[in-house]
């Protein structure tokens, strides 16, 4: 079962035994004691806040900890107090979002308290890619900048603690293993909704043969995007007589790109590695058999239906059999 930013009990084994160096026994235990934490689903204090008016992420930031910066030759050991995050949660308010601490994105923190044994967060998250690192797991973990004066207490202990900016952490370790970046709720349903009506609204394209389908290896077929910015798709396949090399056998132009015949002929003037004649030409007639509308939900599988299907209706109708 997942609990903070792992899949579950193993994967938080592994990952504290790769980030902290630890044992495995040392792992358990602490991954023990993450998971009896996590199981407690606190942020009760974020009730007034409504996810869907905004694109949230939430998470831990920091928590009483230890942590080691072997490049900081004042304070290679932080100590990090529970009466000091405690008194310095609500600073983190309104701070901004960075990346990895170097680059600004577009978000702030707009909501921040100390409860369960670490600064939860709720910030505000106006960058559609990194969200989708977060949807994608590439980003699962947080740190913190602030000012602070340091009193040596079996290391640095950071005493009036001012936060600066909160960062989500894509290419660096996490200083504190435990924190997390989640996307709300809310954020991932409305994520799952956009894929379903994406899905459930196929692409219709012009299909423009370039090679005859039977000078290719059955069931060796797959798309690609040659000219995403004007929808443009090619369906490379393996030539019988060199196998080793893919080729492309037909283009397809995505009708709501708003493609014509000459707008398409234009294309392929200034694309002339597409251009090879082709006996059929373009084909535009929407009524089947031939293969000229095509929904993105079948493209992707492309692969095993091809020829059995609308190609081969094709190949039939100018009398050649694929053996």
């Amino acid at each position: 079962m997942p609990f903070g930013t792992w899949r579950d009990f193993d994967h938080c084994v592994q990952d504290i035994m790769k980030s902290q160096a630890k044992d495995e026994e040392s792992a358990k235990r602490i991954c023990g004691a993450l998971q009896a934490r996590f199981r407690r689903e606190s942020f009760s204090w974020v009730g007034e806040i409504k996810p869907e008016k905004a694109n949230l992420i939430r998470g831990r930031a920091i928590h009483p900890v230890k942590t080691y910066h072997p490049e900081d030759w004042e304070s290679p050991v932080r100590v990090y107090l529970e009466e000091e995050l405690e008194k310095a949660a609500h600073s983190l308010v309104d701070k901004p979002l960075f990346l990895d601490h170097v680059q600004p994105i577009e978000g702030k923190v707009v909501a921040a308290q100390y409860e369960d044994g670490a600064i939860e967060y709720v910030a505000e998250l106006n960058d559609e890619q990194v969200l989708n690192w977060i949807k994608d797991g590439a980003i699962r973990h947080c740190s913190i900048d602030y000012n602070a004066n340091m009193e040596e207490v079996n290391g640095h202990a950071p005493r009036g603690i001012q936060f600066n900016h909160l960062a989500l952490l894509k290419d660096f370790l996490p200083g504190d293993p435990a924190s997390s970046v989640q996307l709300w709720e809310g954020i991932l349903k409305r994520l799952k909704e956009a894929k379903m009506r994406e899905q459930a609204q196929p692409e219709e394209f012009i299909y423009y043969p370039v090679r005859d389908p039977a000078a290719f290896l059955e069931e060796r077929f797959s798309t690609t995007w040659i000219d995403k910015v004007n929808g443009v798709q090619a369906i490379y396949g393996r030539l019988r007589e060199n196998p080793e090399t893919s080729q492309p056998m037909a283009l397809l132009f995505m009708k709501a790109n708003g493609w014509t015949l000459q707008g398409i002929q234009t294309w392929l003037h200034d694309h002339p590695q597409y251009a090879e004649p082709s006996a059929a030409g373009v084909q535009a007639s929407p009524a089947p058999p031939n293969p000229t509308d095509w929904d993105l939900q079948n493209l992707t599988s492309l692969e095993k239906r091809l020829l059995y299907d609308s190609v081969v209706r094709e190949l039939k109708k100018r009398g050649v059999h694929v053996g």
